[in-house]
């Protein structure tokens, strides 16, 4: 029952943000520029820390996540923490595809509509979404950019870093499909604890 719950949060909060998706030779549509949801929802498919998703376009894994109290020349906000989740990521396309750090989005267990957050980025600020974090240098050697193209067949390792509420401690990683002519596809969710 909890896990059901747990689940259906996911899928909602996912839905409410908008959330852009890669896709390949896409560029990103703005907040405003998004397609509508269709009426029919496909279902969340799930993994845990450690276990691979495979979407249409890469197959991801959630390695590893930590709570940081502090980040170099990064001022945390009151009541937050920053959560650093290690990602691999491996292209199963025959081309490259345009990655975002927005294509993953974190949420906590809350039932509140806006449990939910975005990476830290180092994108200029007028192309943050709405309420993301932003820092004017990246946080570690190992972040992700904010955007980045993905070489065919190939895998990237590295860090995104989330505010989060400092009592949270269950969590999720959430992708969803997104396709040139305007579809959505699966939704691909790690579940996850940090104590």
């Amino acid at each position: 029952m909890q896990m059901k719950r747990w689940l259906m949060m996911v899928c909602c909060l996912f839905l409410m943000s908008a959330c852009g998706s890669s896709a390949p030779n896409e560029e990103s549509l703005s907040m405003n520029e998004m397609p509508k949801e269709p009426e029919v929802q496909m279902q969340t498919l799930t993994a845990g820390m450690d276990e691979t998703l495979t979407t249409s376009f890469f197959e991801w894994t959630v390695a590893d996540a930590k709570v940081l109290s502090q980040l170099q020349n990064y001022v945390i906000d009151h009541g937050m923490k920053v959560l650093a989740v290690e990602v691999m990521i491996h292209n199963v396309m025959d081309e490259p595809i345009p990655m975002m750090d927005t294509d993953f989005q974190i949420q906590w267990g809350d039932d509140s509509e806006s449990a939910y957050g975005w990476p830290i980025s180092t994108c200029p600020e007028d192309e943050l979404f709405v309420n993301q974090p932003h820092s004017d240098v990246p946080l570690s050697e190992r972040q992700l950019a904010c955007k980045y193209m993905l070489p065919a067949d190939k895998t990237v390792i590295g860090l995104l870093y989330y505010e989060v509420p400092e009592d949270s401690s269950n969590y999720s990683i959430s992708f969803k499909e997104y396709f040139q002519n305007g579809e959505y596809g699966e939704t691909y969710a790690v579940l996850f604890s940090v104590e």
